[in-house]
């Protein structure tokens, strides 16, 4: 066990939290204000000691049970020299966590930004906290993104969401894709019309 993270389980154990190892944490089903602020507190010095357990504890953070200030894990998301699986970790908790708005990040980084692998977790959390308006909305942007993000987890929300725009949007698509791609998309539409 890291020295950052021997300190990080001191420092649970004083305000009333007490963990043998991270992976309790991980476990918990709800994490109190107290707890969030002092894994956040202990995360970069984690990071940098142990990445593995930063990993973990970083999920962890999924069972926030109030709101929290992201702005650390958005800085090591977008400064860190962190690998695209472990930016995959801090990404679900950006987009499971009970963060504070993000939207205006959200939609930058995947809208604005160029392609990043490990932008595609983040796409699972655009629907509840990236401000749209409404469905329509939300499927615009996705619209606006879909060259760069289109794996079938953009499909099915295509699938779930799309309305008639939607299906013309993919039948044009589906003329200019990979032949792959093109075959679920196809696959896709062929579900859409039965329906």
């Amino acid at each position: 066990m890291s020295n950052s993270t021997n300190s990080l389980l001191t420092d649970l154990k004083g305000k009333g939290y007490r963990y043998r190892n991270v992976d309790k944490i991980f476990e918990q089903k709800t994490l109190q204000a107290e707890e969030v602020e002092v894994i956040l507190k202990w995360l970069e010095p984690i990071y940098s000691e142990d990445v593995a357990t930063a990993d973990t504890l970083v999920r962890s953070l999924v069972s926030a049970k109030h709101a929290f200030d992201p702005s650390l894990l958005i800085r090591l998301f977008d400064e860190s020299d962190l690998n695209f699986h472990l930016k995959g970790g801090i990404g679900v908790a950006l987009a499971y966590g009970r963060t504070t708005d993000i939207s205006a990040w959200l939609r930058k980084k995947l809208g604005k930004e160029p392609f990043a692998p490990e932008n595609w977790v983040l796409i699972e959390g655009l629907f509840t906290k990236g401000g749209f308006t409404d469905v329509n909305d939300y499927m615009s942007f996705m619209r606006s993104i879909f060259d760069k993000y289109h794996n079938e987890s953009v499909l099915k929300i295509f699938a779930k969401y799309g309305n008639k725009e939607d299906i013309k949007f993919l039948e044009e698509r589906a003329k200019t894709v990979d032949s792959k791609l093109a075959k679920k998309i196809n696959t896709l539409l062929t579900k859409k019309h039965a329906i």
